[in-house]
Protein backbone atom coordinates (compact mmCIF):
# COMPACT_ATOMS: atom_id res chain seq x y z
CA UNK A 1 0.00 0.00 0.00
CA UNK A 2 1.52 3.38 -1.12
CA UNK A 3 2.14 6.02 1.61
CA UNK A 4 -0.86 7.57 3.67
CA UNK A 5 -1.40 11.54 3.02
CA UNK A 6 -3.37 13.19 6.01
CA UNK A 7 -4.84 16.00 5.14
CA UNK A 8 -6.35 18.59 7.40
CA UNK A 9 -8.85 21.32 7.19
CA UNK A 10 -8.16 24.50 9.57
CA UNK A 11 -8.56 28.05 8.47
CA UNK A 12 -10.24 27.44 5.27
CA UNK A 13 -7.51 25.70 3.79
CA UNK A 14 -5.69 22.24 3.67
CA UNK A 15 -2.95 21.39 5.59
CA UNK A 16 -1.07 17.79 3.66
CA UNK A 17 1.27 15.71 5.91
CA UNK A 18 2.83 12.00 5.24
CA UNK A 19 3.37 9.55 8.03
CA UNK A 20 6.57 11.19 9.18
CA UNK A 21 4.13 13.92 10.41
CA UNK A 22 6.03 16.29 7.84
CA UNK A 23 3.89 18.95 5.91
CA UNK A 24 4.06 18.20 2.27
CA UNK A 25 2.37 18.86 -1.04
CA UNK A 26 -0.34 16.86 -1.96
CA UNK A 27 -0.45 16.32 -5.92
CA UNK A 28 -2.76 13.47 -6.42
CA UNK A 29 -3.17 9.93 -5.39
CA UNK A 30 -5.55 7.63 -4.01
CA UNK A 31 -4.34 6.79 -0.21
CA UNK A 32 -5.66 9.93 1.35
CA UNK A 33 -7.34 10.30 4.77
CA UNK A 34 -9.09 13.64 5.19
CA UNK A 35 -9.29 15.34 9.18
CA UNK A 36 -12.18 17.85 9.41
CA UNK A 37 -12.73 20.26 12.27
CA UNK A 38 -15.09 18.97 15.16
CA UNK A 39 -17.59 21.84 14.36
CA UNK A 40 -18.70 19.98 11.60
CA UNK A 41 -20.36 17.38 12.88
CA UNK A 42 -22.48 17.36 16.17
CA UNK A 43 -22.24 13.87 17.61
CA UNK A 44 -24.33 12.34 20.26
CA UNK A 45 -25.07 9.03 22.51
CA UNK A 46 -28.00 6.69 21.81
CA UNK A 47 -28.59 3.18 23.46
CA UNK A 48 -28.87 1.67 19.91
CA UNK A 49 -26.99 -1.81 20.27
CA UNK A 50 -28.99 -3.43 17.92
CA UNK A 51 -27.45 -3.35 13.52
CA UNK A 52 -30.84 -4.11 12.50
CA UNK A 53 -32.51 -1.16 10.87
CA UNK A 54 -29.87 0.70 12.94
CA UNK A 55 -29.82 3.43 10.13
CA UNK A 56 -33.35 4.44 10.52
CA UNK A 57 -33.15 3.91 14.72
CA UNK A 58 -30.68 6.83 14.81
CA UNK A 59 -32.46 8.55 12.57
CA UNK A 60 -35.95 8.39 14.99
CA UNK A 61 -33.42 8.91 18.12
CA UNK A 62 -32.17 12.51 16.67
CA UNK A 63 -35.53 13.47 15.57
CA UNK A 64 -36.60 12.65 19.23
CA UNK A 65 -33.64 15.27 20.38
CA UNK A 66 -33.74 17.68 17.31
CA UNK A 67 -37.00 17.38 15.96
CA UNK A 68 -36.26 20.88 13.75
CA UNK A 69 -33.08 19.46 12.34
CA UNK A 70 -33.17 18.44 8.54
CA UNK A 71 -29.54 17.75 8.02
CA UNK A 72 -27.63 14.51 7.20
CA UNK A 73 -27.92 12.16 10.33
CA UNK A 74 -25.27 9.47 10.47
CA UNK A 75 -23.95 7.08 13.13
CA UNK A 76 -20.71 4.82 14.47
CA UNK A 77 -21.94 1.35 15.37
CA UNK A 78 -20.73 0.33 18.83
CA UNK A 79 -21.69 -2.63 20.67
CA UNK A 80 -22.12 -1.12 23.87
CA UNK A 81 -24.03 1.85 22.57
CA UNK A 82 -24.29 3.82 19.09
CA UNK A 83 -22.62 6.98 18.30
CA UNK A 84 -24.75 8.93 16.18
CA UNK A 85 -24.07 12.35 14.65
CA UNK A 86 -25.27 15.45 12.47
CA UNK A 87 -23.85 16.97 10.25
CA UNK A 88 -23.30 20.95 10.58
CA UNK A 89 -24.46 23.17 7.47
CA UNK A 90 -20.34 24.49 7.98
CA UNK A 91 -19.32 21.96 5.79
CA UNK A 92 -21.35 23.09 3.19
CA UNK A 93 -18.90 25.16 1.81
CA UNK A 94 -16.31 22.30 0.94
CA UNK A 95 -18.96 19.90 -0.39
CA UNK A 96 -17.82 19.78 -3.69
CA UNK A 97 -14.12 20.23 -2.71
CA UNK A 98 -12.21 17.58 -5.03
CA UNK A 99 -10.40 16.27 -2.06
CA UNK A 100 -13.65 14.98 -0.68
CA UNK A 101 -14.69 12.52 -3.43
CA UNK A 102 -10.93 11.28 -3.67
CA UNK A 103 -10.72 10.41 0.06
CA UNK A 104 -10.16 7.10 1.33
CA UNK A 105 -11.74 7.93 4.94
CA UNK A 106 -13.18 11.57 6.41
CA UNK A 107 -13.10 11.70 9.91
CA UNK A 108 -12.38 14.44 13.16
CA UNK A 109 -9.90 14.96 15.34
CA UNK A 110 -12.35 13.71 18.42
CA UNK A 111 -13.97 10.70 16.33
CA UNK A 112 -9.86 9.55 16.35
CA UNK A 113 -9.69 9.86 19.96
CA UNK A 114 -12.68 8.51 20.71
CA UNK A 115 -11.79 5.04 18.57
CA UNK A 116 -8.19 5.18 20.21
CA UNK A 117 -9.18 5.85 23.99
CA UNK A 118 -11.89 2.55 24.61
CA UNK A 119 -12.26 4.48 28.05
CA UNK A 120 -12.91 8.27 30.04
CA UNK A 121 -11.22 10.76 28.98
CA UNK A 122 -12.04 14.54 28.18
CA UNK A 123 -11.21 15.92 25.10
CA UNK A 124 -10.30 19.64 24.71
CA UNK A 125 -10.27 20.58 20.64
CA UNK A 126 -9.87 24.05 18.72
CA UNK A 127 -13.84 24.82 19.17
CA UNK A 128 -15.45 21.77 20.62
CA UNK A 129 -15.20 20.01 24.34
CA UNK A 130 -16.26 16.73 25.02
CA UNK A 131 -16.33 14.21 27.64
CA UNK A 132 -16.50 10.48 27.56
CA UNK A 133 -17.17 7.44 30.42
CA UNK A 134 -16.64 4.39 30.28
CA UNK A 135 -16.94 4.75 26.22
CA UNK A 136 -20.19 6.58 26.33
CA UNK A 137 -20.43 10.28 25.18
CA UNK A 138 -22.18 12.33 28.47
CA UNK A 139 -20.82 15.72 26.72
CA UNK A 140 -20.03 17.23 23.09
CA UNK A 141 -21.00 21.13 23.56
CA UNK A 142 -19.21 24.33 21.59
CA UNK A 143 -16.64 25.75 24.17
CA UNK A 144 -13.39 24.84 26.49
CA UNK A 145 -12.81 23.69 29.48
CA UNK A 146 -14.42 25.99 31.57
CA UNK A 147 -17.74 25.51 29.59
CA UNK A 148 -17.84 21.54 30.77
CA UNK A 149 -17.57 21.62 34.25
CA UNK A 150 -21.15 22.80 34.75
CA UNK A 151 -22.29 19.83 32.29
CA UNK A 152 -20.29 16.98 33.23
CA UNK A 153 -17.62 15.07 36.22
CA UNK A 154 -14.30 16.35 34.23
CA UNK A 155 -12.14 14.15 36.75
CA UNK A 156 -10.73 11.92 33.98
CA UNK A 157 -7.58 12.53 32.42
CA UNK A 158 -7.49 15.08 29.43
CA UNK A 159 -6.35 12.99 26.35
CA UNK A 160 -3.68 15.12 23.76
CA UNK A 161 -5.09 16.89 20.83
CA UNK A 162 -2.61 18.57 19.30
CA UNK A 163 -1.92 17.99 15.51
CA UNK A 164 0.89 15.69 15.62
CA UNK A 165 -0.64 13.14 18.14
CA UNK A 166 -3.71 13.41 16.27
CA UNK A 167 -1.99 12.06 12.93
CA UNK A 168 -0.52 9.13 14.60
CA UNK A 169 -3.78 8.10 16.00
CA UNK A 170 -5.53 8.00 12.51
CA UNK A 171 -1.64 6.13 11.23
CA UNK A 172 -2.55 3.57 14.28
CA UNK A 173 -6.46 3.02 13.61
CA UNK A 174 -5.41 2.34 9.68
CA UNK A 175 -2.98 -0.05 10.13
CA UNK A 176 -5.03 -2.11 13.12
CA UNK A 177 -7.69 -1.94 10.11
CA UNK A 178 -9.81 -0.12 12.72
CA UNK A 179 -10.56 2.84 10.69
CA UNK A 180 -14.22 1.97 9.63
CA UNK A 181 -14.98 3.03 13.26
CA UNK A 182 -14.04 6.89 12.31
CA UNK A 183 -15.54 6.95 9.13
CA UNK A 184 -18.19 9.43 8.54
CA UNK A 185 -20.25 10.54 5.65
CA UNK A 186 -20.65 14.29 4.28
CA UNK A 187 -24.30 13.59 2.10
CA UNK A 188 -26.72 10.91 2.26
CA UNK A 189 -25.59 7.29 1.00
CA UNK A 190 -28.19 6.55 -2.47
CA UNK A 191 -30.19 3.28 -1.11
CA UNK A 192 -32.01 1.62 -3.36
CA UNK A 193 -34.82 1.72 -1.72
CA UNK A 194 -37.41 4.56 -1.43
CA UNK A 195 -38.33 7.01 1.31
CA UNK A 196 -41.62 5.81 1.28
CA UNK A 197 -40.21 2.51 2.00
CA UNK A 198 -38.73 3.70 5.98
CA UNK A 199 -41.88 5.26 7.39
CA UNK A 200 -44.45 2.37 7.78
CA UNK A 201 -45.93 2.08 10.95
CA UNK A 202 -44.44 -1.25 12.42
CA UNK A 203 -40.39 0.24 11.59
CA UNK A 204 -41.66 3.23 13.23
CA UNK A 205 -42.71 1.54 16.21
CA UNK A 206 -40.07 -0.44 16.15
CA UNK A 207 -37.56 2.55 15.99
CA UNK A 208 -39.51 4.55 18.96
CA UNK A 209 -38.96 1.09 21.09
CA UNK A 210 -35.47 0.59 20.34
CA UNK A 211 -34.21 4.26 20.69
CA UNK A 212 -36.11 5.84 23.54
CA UNK A 213 -38.58 3.39 26.06
CA UNK A 214 -36.70 0.36 25.98
CA UNK A 215 -33.00 0.72 25.25
CA UNK A 216 -31.99 -0.24 28.65
CA UNK A 217 -33.91 -3.28 28.92
CA UNK A 218 -32.93 -4.59 25.34
CA UNK A 219 -29.46 -3.76 26.41
CA UNK A 220 -29.79 -7.04 28.72
CA UNK A 221 -32.89 -8.50 26.78
CA UNK A 222 -32.01 -9.21 22.97
CA UNK A 223 -34.96 -11.99 22.46
CA UNK A 224 -37.17 -11.25 19.51
CA UNK A 225 -40.39 -12.08 21.04
CA UNK A 226 -39.86 -9.56 23.47
CA UNK A 227 -39.20 -7.00 20.93
CA UNK A 228 -42.34 -8.21 19.00
CA UNK A 229 -44.71 -8.26 22.26
CA UNK A 230 -43.04 -4.46 23.03
CA UNK A 231 -44.03 -3.44 19.92
CA UNK A 232 -47.32 -4.94 19.53
CA UNK A 233 -47.91 -3.03 22.98
CA UNK A 234 -46.67 0.30 21.42
CA UNK A 235 -48.99 0.13 18.65
CA UNK A 236 -51.58 -0.18 20.92
CA UNK A 237 -50.32 2.90 23.13
CA UNK A 238 -50.36 4.80 19.15
CA UNK A 239 -54.17 3.71 18.72
CA UNK A 240 -55.05 5.04 22.28
CA UNK A 241 -53.05 8.75 21.44
CA UNK A 242 -54.67 9.16 17.89
CA UNK A 243 -58.50 8.03 18.89
CA UNK A 244 -58.42 4.50 17.69
CA UNK A 245 -57.36 5.66 14.23
CA UNK A 246 -54.44 4.04 12.13
CA UNK A 247 -51.76 6.75 10.40
CA UNK A 248 -49.08 5.16 7.86
CA UNK A 249 -46.54 7.16 9.46
CA UNK A 250 -47.52 7.51 13.24
CA UNK A 251 -44.19 8.69 14.26
CA UNK A 252 -44.31 11.89 11.84
CA UNK A 253 -48.20 12.33 13.24
CA UNK A 254 -46.44 12.39 16.83
CA UNK A 255 -44.39 15.48 15.83
CA UNK A 256 -47.31 17.06 14.29
CA UNK A 257 -49.24 17.08 17.12
CA UNK A 258 -46.53 18.01 19.55
CA UNK A 259 -46.21 21.64 17.34
CA UNK A 260 -50.22 21.78 18.01
CA UNK A 261 -49.04 21.02 21.59
CA UNK A 262 -46.35 24.22 21.74
CA UNK A 263 -49.05 26.45 20.25
CA UNK A 264 -51.40 25.55 23.08
CA UNK A 265 -48.92 25.45 26.17
CA UNK A 266 -49.51 22.26 26.69
CA UNK A 267 -46.93 19.41 27.60
CA UNK A 268 -45.44 17.63 24.09
CA UNK A 269 -45.30 14.20 23.59
CA UNK A 270 -41.68 14.82 22.30
CA UNK A 271 -41.22 16.49 25.76
CA UNK A 272 -42.18 13.45 27.51
CA UNK A 273 -40.28 10.99 26.02
CA UNK A 274 -36.98 12.64 26.48
CA UNK A 275 -37.81 12.36 29.66
CA UNK A 276 -38.52 9.50 30.31
CA UNK A 277 -35.11 8.59 28.72
CA UNK A 278 -33.13 11.19 29.73
CA UNK A 279 -33.97 10.41 33.70
CA UNK A 280 -31.72 8.75 35.76
CA UNK A 281 -33.39 5.02 35.72
CA UNK A 282 -31.47 2.94 38.00
CA UNK A 283 -33.22 -0.02 37.98
CA UNK A 284 -36.18 1.28 37.09
CA UNK A 285 -38.11 -0.03 33.82
CA UNK A 286 -41.39 1.62 32.65
CA UNK A 287 -43.55 0.07 30.66
CA UNK A 288 -47.02 1.79 30.02
CA UNK A 289 -47.26 5.33 29.35
CA UNK A 290 -50.87 6.88 28.53
CA UNK A 291 -50.34 10.62 27.70
CA UNK A 292 -52.60 13.53 26.82
CA UNK A 293 -52.22 17.25 26.39
CA UNK A 294 -53.19 17.75 30.12
CA UNK A 295 -52.08 14.53 32.03
CA UNK A 296 -49.48 11.52 31.96
CA UNK A 297 -50.02 7.98 33.36
CA UNK A 298 -46.60 6.23 34.23
CA UNK A 299 -46.27 2.37 35.08
CA UNK A 300 -43.30 0.46 35.46
CA UNK A 301 -41.07 -1.34 38.07
CA UNK A 302 -38.03 -0.42 40.89
CA UNK A 303 -35.92 -1.79 42.60
CA UNK A 304 -36.75 0.19 46.01
CA UNK A 305 -38.96 2.64 46.38
CA UNK A 306 -35.72 5.10 47.13
CA UNK A 307 -34.97 4.39 43.23
CA UNK A 308 -38.47 5.19 42.02
CA UNK A 309 -38.56 8.93 44.09
CA UNK A 310 -34.85 9.66 42.77
CA UNK A 311 -36.23 9.17 38.90
CA UNK A 312 -39.37 10.49 39.64
CA UNK A 313 -37.41 14.09 40.67
CA UNK A 314 -35.48 13.74 37.67
CA UNK A 315 -38.29 13.82 35.32
CA UNK A 316 -40.64 16.22 37.29
CA UNK A 317 -37.21 18.46 36.92
CA UNK A 318 -36.56 17.98 33.01
CA UNK A 319 -40.59 18.38 32.69
CA UNK A 320 -41.02 21.25 35.08
CA UNK A 321 -44.12 19.71 36.61
CA UNK A 322 -45.29 17.98 39.82
CA UNK A 323 -46.11 14.32 38.53
CA UNK A 324 -46.52 11.90 42.06
CA UNK A 325 -46.43 8.55 42.76
CA UNK A 326 -50.71 7.19 43.27
CA UNK A 327 -49.95 3.86 44.43
CA UNK A 328 -47.16 0.63 44.55
CA UNK A 329 -46.70 -2.70 45.50
CA UNK A 330 -44.61 -5.63 45.61
CA UNK A 331 -44.51 -7.55 42.47
CA UNK A 332 -42.51 -11.05 42.17
CA UNK A 333 -39.85 -9.13 44.27
CA UNK A 334 -40.19 -5.96 42.94
CA UNK A 335 -41.66 -2.58 43.16
CA UNK A 336 -44.69 -2.19 41.01
CA UNK A 337 -45.81 1.62 40.65
CA UNK A 338 -48.35 3.77 39.06
CA UNK A 339 -47.11 7.12 38.19
CA UNK A 340 -50.46 10.34 37.98
CA UNK A 341 -49.86 13.67 36.51
CA UNK A 342 -52.55 16.41 35.95
CA UNK A 343 -52.51 19.60 35.21
CA UNK A 344 -54.44 21.64 37.63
Amino acid sequence: MSEMVIAIYKDNDWFFYNEKLEQISYSGGKNLYLILPDQFFYFFQTNIISKRNIRKSVKAYAKTIFPEKESLIGYIYKPSGTLGYIVSEKVEPIKKDELLKNARLITTPFLIQYAAKNSSFVYIGEAITAVVKQEKLVCYIKGGYEDVKSRADITCEKVNTDTNETIKLLIELVKKHRHKNIELAIEEKKDNFSVKKILPAAIAAAIVVISVILGQVLRYKGDKSDLLAYEKRINNIYKKAFGGKIYQDPYGMLLYKAKQCKKQNAISPIDVIYALSKAKKGDTVIDYVAYDTRSIKIKGNAASYDSLVSYLDDFNKILHINAKISNTRNKNGKLRFNIIYNEE
